[in-house]
């Protein structure tokens, strides 16, 4: 008789052997990952495996596995110790892939939900530079004089006092 661990890993091979036609919207996991979600392995991953997973997809600029990774972490630790870097590194990835929006909504969730993070200032910093892509020149002069009153003399604070005097 075959055990209901190769039942579900012989059903995800079928499922994903045969094609759908599904909305766009809907995301599409591989095979790796809907074996793990049946199987429930995934449901023992550290923060520290979720996060290591984040920094792949973000080293590979995979989207759909940065997203899912980081929904999953957030879900399951969103107090860990590596949840703003996980945030960030989303918020970059929006950021390099010019979906502004997101990257903002990144950013923002790291400086309300975790402002004693050491990447608070950064994500300030990088808020204020989403903005200026944007072209929200008023927005990102506001979010710069912000980050040089809180936090004088820091790295973000030199930035943001040259990225002022490129604003006009």
């Amino acid at each position: 008789m075959i055990g209901q661990k190769a039942l579900l890993i012989l059903m995800v091979t079928f499922l994903t052997s045969i094609s759908f036609a599904v909305p766009s919207s809907r995301t599409n996991f591989s095979r790796e990952e809907l074996v793990k979600e049946l199987l429930g392995s995934s449901n023992d991953q550290s923060d520290m495996t979720l996060y290591s997973d984040i920094v792949s997809a973000y080293q590979a600029n995979d989207q759909r596995k940065m997203k899912y990774h980081l929904q999953k972490m957030m879900k399951k630790f969103p107090q860990s110790s590596y949840a703003d870097n996980a945030l960030y590194l989303a918020g970059r990835q929006a950021m390099e892939n010019k979906n502004y929006p997101e990257a903002l909504s990144y950013f923002q969730k790291i400086t309300k939900n975790y402002s004693g993070s050491n990447r608070y200032v950064t994500a300030q910093f990088a808020k204020a530079m989403t903005y200026k892509k944007m072209n929200l020149a008023n927005q990102a002069r506001q979010v710069f004089a912000e980050i040089q009153k809180k936090f004088p003399g820091s790295p973000e604070s030199m930035r943001a006092q040259n990225e002022l005097k490129l604003i006009k």
